[in-house]
């Protein structure tokens, strides 16, 4: 499918990969919440430990 230029920009491709991994299981998460340390997302870690499989 053809890209508009708006969608080939940076930002535009952005969200279209962030859409694509949503809608294929993908949990979007808050930086906040990453450990860099340990290089996980801690909140989603404990609130559903089975989607890290």
């Amino acid at each position: 499918m053809a890209k508009t230029p708006e969608e080939l920009l940076e930002k535009g491709f952005e969200e279209y990969i962030v859409e694509h991994l949503l809608k294929s299981g993908y949990i979007k998460g808050n930086p906040d919440d990453y450990n860099k340390e340990y290089a996980i997302n801690t909140k989603i870690l404990y609130e559903d430990p089975g989607s890290l499989y």
